[in-house]
Order: C-alpha cells, then structure tokens, then sequence
C-alpha cells in the first residue's frame, strides 16, 4: 500500500469505471469487512467490483474554520459500470 492517497485511489477519470461512494456508520464496518476481510473478498469475488475501500476510523472534517470529528467512514467501490457496484 502506497503512502501516497491519490496513488491507492481509483482514476475517477477513467471512463469505464463507475464509483459509489457511500457514508456508513462506524458501528457497522466491522459487519462489511467481515473476520479477515472475509465479506468484502466474498463481494469482489462474486461481482465485477474491482476495489472497495474504507476510510480511516477517525475521519476529521473542516467546517467553516472549525475542525469536527465524526463517527462515520466513507466507503468507495469501483467497478466497471453501475450494475457491478
């Protein structure tokens, strides 16, 4: 894994990707990925996903000059078009 955020990502510009990004409670990551990542292997397994991927535990926003922390992960899922996310 890269140290480099923008290397990890996915090209949004490439056009035969299609990416959802989708704001979850922390409460519930633990249910998607699963023991091991065993959930989210099954998910790429059995569809066209080609990348999934959790925000940091601690995810801390600006907010007109203030800095708030906040309980919920954004999850992104790639894939090659909308049926496969």
């Amino acid at each position: 894994r890269s140290d480099n955020p923008s290397e990890s990502l996915p090209d949004e510009n490439a056009s035969t990707s299609f990416i959802v990004r989708i704001l979850l409670p922390s409460t519930c990551c633990g249910m998607i990925i699963g023991r091991g990542g065993s959930n989210i292997k099954s998910l790429k397994e059995k569809s066209e996903v080609t990348y999934i991927q959790l925000s940091p535990k601690e995810h801390e926003v600006m907010v007109g000059g203030n800095t708030l922390s906040t309980s919920e992960r954004i999850m992104i899922i790639t894939g090659p078009n909308f049926t496969s996310c």
